[in-house]
This record gives C-alpha cells, sequence and structure tokens, in this order.
C-alpha cells in the first residue's frame, strides 16, 4: 500500500494518523470519564498524567496530520452524494479537526491556570501557557467539559455517516479507510 494518498484511496499514512488518534483520543475519553471518581493515590495520579500526557500527544499529532493533509491529495467524495450531503461531509470533517485542536486546547488551558503542571509521560516538563488563575481554570474546565460533549457527538455522527456509506449506500468509503482496505 501507498504511504500517500491517490483520488481514490487513503495513503498508509493517513489511515495510520486515523486509527491512531481514534485510540488515543478515545483513551482520553473514557479515562477523562472516570479519574475525577477514583479514590486518591497512585493510579488515580497516573491517570491524569495519561491523560494530559495523550492530550498533548493529540494536539501534536493533528498539527501533524493537518501537515499530511495539506501535503496530499484527498481522495475524491463518492458520485452518488447531493451537493448538501458533500457540504456535510466537508463541514463535518472540518468540525472534528477543530475540535481535536480545542479539546486539548481548552484542557491545556485548565492544567496551566489551574497550577496543575506536569511531565509529558513522565519524560520532560510540559511549560504551562499562563499562571495560576481561578478564574480562567474554572472557565477552561467548563469549556473542556461541553466541548468534549461536542466532539463525543461529532464522532458518533462520522461514525453513523460510515455506517450508512458501507450499508445503505454500499460504497467503498468506510473500506478506503480500514487498515489493509482499498
Amino acid at each position: 500500500m501507498a504511504l500517500g494518498n491517490t483520488n481514490s484511496s487513503f495513503g498508509s499514512l493517513s489511515k495510520f494518523f486515523h486509527w491512531l488518534m481514534f485510540a488515543l483520543i478515545a483513551f482520553n475519553f473514557s479515562s477523562g470519564w472516570t479519574m475525577a471518581d477514583m479514590p486518591k493515590g497512585d493510579f488515580k495520579n497516573l491517570t491524569y498524567l495519561l491523560h494530559k500526557s495523550t492530550g498533548v500527544t493529540v494536539l501534536t499529532l493533528v498539527l501533524a496530520r493537518l501537515i499530511w493533509r495539506w501535503m496530499n491529495v484527498q481522495p475524491d467524495l463518492p458520485p452518488t452524494l447531493s451537493p448538501a450531503e458533500r457540504m456535510g461531509a466537508r463541514t463535518s470533517h472540518w468540525l472534528l479537526y477543530a475540535l481535536m485542536f480545542a479539546v486539548p486546547i481548552s484542557g491545556y488551558v485548565l492544567i496551566s491556570a489551574g497550577g496543575f503542571g506536569f511531565d509529558w509521560y513522565g519524560l520532560f516538563r510540559v511549560p504551562e501557557l499562563i499562571g495560576k488563575n481561578e478564574e480562567i481554570s474554572d472557565l477552561a474546565s467548563a469549556a473542556h467539559y461541553w466541548l468534549t460533549w461536542a466532539f463525543i457527538a461529532m464522532i458518533a455522527l462520522h461514525f453513523a455517516a460510515a455506517l450508512r456509506h458501507h450499508f445503505q449506500l454500499k460504497d467503498d468509503t468506510l473500506r478506503r479507510m480500514l487498515p489493509g482496505g482499498r
């Protein structure tokens, strides 16, 4: 399989980015959902560290992913889609990218303003964006929460669209993003 995309297929690097981002974001959703209710201790501290580190990793990877996207042709949308469906597909993809930035950035502001600095996976200190500020921390916390729910909704829509393409429209949209697929 080619590294780069073609007019009809995603290349192996695009697929790698897609599925790696899926795994990291799924981990962060699940850890974020459970970590606040964990009993205090080493496991809770580790979960917070992994959540923060993974958020910074997602932020870095989405930059790399966008650069790769701009350097490559994007496969054509199926010809059976209406103009409104084409616009919806493009809009939803850009909303997903925007949320891949907004959710980790709001988390980064939250931990910086909350005074919760950390070392990326225990390896090096992540610089804080701003000093401790309770008001900004509270705003960032609310933004992080609501942006995460918006992200979950967009991912659900993305997943539903992939299933619609596969089962109802019977085109190759889903298959061409699967590992080893077209």
